[in-house]
């Protein structure tokens, strides 16, 4: 397929959101950047979500049976054709500029993935974070000094960064295809944008270019991993798969900081996985994840009081 220069593919992966859907559409189709497809991939929806969408000329709607959010956004890109990807997921909101100003530093900077600061806010609009970075310090710190609007992180000083704090979402990136060269890994439900990005940092050595602008908008709501209580153990899952496998195949490319930082962070994943099974009622698996913290970092005071807690020997500290 020959890609068209300056154009964007939006790829909307979506399932049983119709309502949510349709503002974050009206988001995509409102953007300044004119040259730009927009792909909807309905992931097995059954909420008539494909219905309502079949007859929008302004987009193109592709069906597929439920297979998650990776196998959408592959479906997605295997219809895209432009030189410019972006995700927008169906609960997520852009500022009209968000196209456009992300091209702009990517043409700017030259580097393969733009990313944006956004906010948060709680349907149906109660702000619950206004700068989503100003909550990352790490990057933060990172960007001191530099008063442009786009700044270039180069692929070392990314990496560094990134196991340490994530600080990109789908719905607030923007790449050139020809910057990544692998598809998302849908054996992942959760913590697959989290791989997806590491991979490109690693494998592809991508540099980036962030602005300090709020272009986008998180939305948390009942139905996402975040807030949805049942879910939480599954994300903590997720992210540990991730953290570990980043360990896995690229530990002996990480200085012995980067190592101890991504090790701390895996052993605060496990915590996390103890907690949310101790909510479920599942003690001895929540004992066992406090194990796992704990013989990453014995010094780690959570995971000691979460043993205690789990066996019943006390409460988590």
């Amino acid at each position: 397929m020959d890609f068209t220069p300056d154009k964007v593919s939006v790829i909307l992966p979506t399932f049983n959101r119709k309502g949510m859907l349709l503002e974050a559409l009206a988001s995509a189709k409102a953007q300044t950047h004119a040259k730009r497809e927009i792909i909807v991939v309905d992931d097995g929806s059954t909420d008539e979500t494909f219905e309502t969408l079949q007859s929008d000329p302004e987009i193109q709607v592709v069906r597929q049976e439920n297979a998650g959010p990776s196998a959408a956004r592959n479906h997605g890109l295997r219809k895209a054709g432009g030189e410019f990807l972006a995700f927008l997921d169906s609960d997520d909101l852009w500022e009209p500029e968000f196209l456009a100003g992300c091209v702009k530093g990517l043409e700017q900077s030259g580097a393969g993935m733009a990313f944006a600061n956004w906010r948060i806010v709680e349907a149906p609009g109660k702000v619950l974070a206004e700068d989503a970075f100003a909550e990352r310090a790490i990057l933060t710190r990172a960007l001191e000094g530099s008063d442009a609007e786009w700044i270039r992180l180069e692929p070392d000083v990314l990496r560094d960064l990134f196991i340490r704090k994530s600080f990109i979402m789908p719905s607030g990136m923007l790449f050139r295809r020809s910057s990544f060269s692998h598809d998302w890994d849908e054996s992942l439900q959760v913590g697959e944008d989290q791989k997806f990005i590491l991979e490109g940092l690693f494998a592809d050595e991508i540099a980036a270019v962030c602005t300090r602008q709020r272009l986008w908008t998180y939305r948390f709501h009942d139905s996402n991993h975040c807030t949805n209580n049942p879910e939480r153990s599954r994300v903590s899952r997720g992210e540990i798969r991730v953290k570990q496998e980043t360990l896995n195949c690229y530990g002996d490319r990480l200085t012995v900081d980067q190592r101890k930082a991504l090790r701390g962070s895996l052993a605060a994943s496990w915590c996390d996985l103890g907690y949310h099974l101790a909510a479920e009622g599942d003690r001895r698996g929540a004992a066992l994840a406090y194990l796992r913290a704990w013989r990453l970092r014995p010094e780690l005071r959570a995971a000691r009081g979460g043993i205690r807690a789990a066996l019943g020997l006390g409460s988590r500290k």
